[in-house]
């Protein structure tokens, strides 16, 4: 077995392991050449010198994305270091291994002292809107992959719940405001982490002061996956002066409101395990829980 770097003449053979790799999940899109190229490839912080694919008689069995996070000033800090992907077969665990270890060697030789787990802590360099959503952390049903992780010491950093349902509206207050503006993506970081995409964001007001908003991006690529039309919510926030009054049910009745006049059917959304309140109010919407994710993180020394 061979580990290669992952230029961009091996693209399709990453392209197929994506596709074979997470054939049993809906929630994950049915990844192409261009769209691999569009979403990953052509952003500043893919670099094939921290990437490497598996190959084994000429067959592609793997591959990592390593790549450097977010730091301070919404720029790439390498220092941060990120493993934004490990794909390969759960009968071949010596592979995955191979990879990882690859992977982190790279990393650490370019200055990384911490390196994060496909988690949410760099900021989502890649993956947004293709993998479980808008907040793409690594799904626990992909176990081989997170005990790859945990094999080189990576320890927990954050579990998350994922919520699925349909975008039927009830009852919302209608003694408030709501107003949807895009986005302010303005960092180079956010503009390439969107990439495709155009999150929006709906507030909720009163008398001139922001109650609570939601965040949310319609998802064409799962979309065309499962055959119906998704949106993802990526934040909920209410003002603690204001919780306990309904702000966010009222956030998400009128969002699925708005949602649904667009022809959206479906909408997908995660949450972290402490989040108590959020995944009640999202049970209260009708959405049921689907899949659980986690994050990791290693501090190299």
């Amino acid at each position: 077995m061979e580990i290669l770097a992952l230029d961009r003449s091996r693209i399709p053979e990453a392209v197929q392991v994506f596709n074979r790799e997470n054939a049993p999940f809906e929630l994950v899109a049915k990844l192409t050449v261009d769209l691999f190229e569009s979403q990953v490839a052509s952003k500043s912080t893919f670099d094939p010198g921290t990437s490497f694919l598996a190959v084994e008689d000429g067959r592609a069995l793997g591959f990592a994305l390593g790549c450097a996070g977010q730091g301070e000033n919404h720029v790439a800090d390498p220092a941060i270091g990120a493993v934004d992907g490990l794909f390969f077969p759960a009968e071949r665990l010596r592979v995955g291994d191979a990879l990882l270890e690859r992977t982190i060697e790279t990393l650490k030789a370019r200055g990384a002292r911490t390196i994060y787990g496909f988690a949410s802590q760099p900021h989502y360099p890649f993956w947004r809107g293709i993998y479980f959503g808008a907040e793409p952390v690594c799904a626990t049903a992909y176990t081989h992959a997170w005990a790859a992780f945990m094999a080189h010491g990576f320890e927990h950093h954050q579990q998350s719940f994922t919520f699925l349902g349909p975008a039927e509206p009830k009852d919302y207050r209608t003694d408030l405001d709501y107003e949807v503006s895009p986005l302010d993506v303005s960092t180079p970081w956010l503009r390439e982490s969107w990439k495709g995409l155009s999150p929006r964001v709906l507030t909720s007001r009163k008398d001139g002061e922001d109650l609570g908003r939601v965040g949310f991006v319609f998802m064409p690529w799962m979309s065309e996956r499962r055959g119906v039309a998704m949106a993802g919510i990526y934040t909920m926030w209410v003002d603690g002066k204001r919780r306990r009054q309904g702000i966010a049910s009222s956030l998400m009745n009128r969002l699925f409101e708005l949602l649904k006049g667009e022809g959206v059917t479906e909408v997908l959304v995660g949450t972290t395990v402490q989040n108590t309140a959020a995944r009640r109010t999202y049970e209260k919407a009708g959405l049921r829980f689907v899949a659980f994710r986690t994050g990791t993180r290693c501090e190299v020394t």
